[in-house]
């Protein structure tokens, strides 16, 4: 990694490639999967700590190290093992947004490499491995062309509605502390793509192959998102009509009703979700929430310290235990997932 005139130590990162053998979903032969930022909603320069949004798509395999260098991106490491994108990629002919004429003139020499060569070369042939072992796996083998069953139809809403449910919970974490003054821009971004996929969803929802409990739930995301209580509990008790043990559909239906103030409704859920699962802190720690909400502290309280025990930073547990006076640190408040 050079050491650029500004003091910025520059780098390249490959991490977004997915490993071989990664379960997903089907793609054409030859293809390998990857992350990509998604700049329609979050556009560079990016900020350190920031939950970067992400569209997850597939591409032929590189045949090159100059093919390759289209999909590797650049960065630059702070801190202890921590990377700021760019926004650039390595095949690009401007430098990143802050770098001087003397940063860009180093690095180019830099990207030229042995050492870079080599480091495309070993990720051409991850992005084979993974290409293969696509292939040999029967769950992942993309359909012949012309072949429209209501099976295939139904894997790929399955896969979309995977892609919207990550996307919605890094949009979530984005939004999570509101917006300051001059982000109007940014907001609207969001708001756009919500409801772009918003309208796509009610189109899958609206078909009998592509109308599943997955798409319920992410729904229900999109509405709690866009501040529709309301439906957002009626996605979520669809989500669970359709699959009873969808875990994270009874938990999000425990945070709706939690938020609506019907803590009884809220306490159903939470512990329907126990139920299915009692090694999970986020079912425990949202019935603790609502125990607490229900002023049962005592029972709050055991809720609460199953949580913690499971998982020692989930926030909704300890925002618990501060409420009842016996903080062990940690943050956040509300019912939440």
């Amino acid at each position: 990694m050079p050491l650029l005139p500004s003091g910025r130590l520059a780098g390249i990162i490959a991490g977004h490639i997915f490993e071989p053998g990664r379960p997903w979903f089907p793609c054409p032969e030859g293809h390998f999967w990857f992350e990509t930022p998604n700049f329609a909603i979050n556009a560079p320069p990016f900020e350190r700590d920031q939950d970067i949004i992400c569209s997850i798509v597939h591409a032929p395999v590189p045949q090159s190290p100059e093919e390759m260098a289209r999909y590797i991106l650049i960065a630059e490491h702070y801190g202890e093992d921590s990377v700021l994108l760019t926004g650039r990629r390595l095949d690009c002919t401007e430098p990143p947004i802050g770098w001087s004429e003397e940063d860009w003139a180093v690095f180019d020499e830099w990207r030229k490499s042995e050492v870079v060569r080599q480091f495309l070369e070993q990720t051409i042939e991850q992005c084979r491995a993974q290409a293969e072992a696509n292939r040999a796996n029967p769950q992942l083998v993309a359909v012949e062309a012309g072949q429209d069953s209501s099976d295939d139809r139904t894997a790929a809403a399955l896969g979309q509605f995977a892609l919207f449910g990550r996307e919605l919970l890094k949009i979530e974490r984005e939004i999570g502390g509101g917006f300051r003054a001059g982000e109007e821009r940014r907001a609207a971004r969001i708001f756009a793509r919500l409801k772009e996929i918003e309208a796509t969803v009610a189109t899958l929802l609206g078909e009998p192959f592509t109308c599943v409990a997955k798409g319920w739930h992410v729904s229900g995301m999109l509405s709690r998102l866009l501040k529709k209580p309301d439906a957002a509990e009626r996605a979520f008790l669809e989500a669970v009509r359709m699959d009873p043990r969808s875990k994270w559909s009874w938990v999000e239906l425990t945070r709706i009703r939690g938020e609506r103030g019907d803590f009884a409704g809220s306490e159903v859920a939470a512990r329907r979700a126990v139920e299915l699962d009692e090694r999970s802190a986020a079912a425990w720690a949202n019935l603790a929430m609502t125990l607490l909400m229900l002023e049962r502290r005592d029972e709050a309280r055991d809720a609460a310290e199953r949580s913690l025990a499971l998982d020692g930073a989930d926030a909704v547990a300890h925002a618990v235990m501060r409420q009842l006076g016996t903080a062990r640190g940690g943050r956040g408040a509300g019912v939440g997932g």
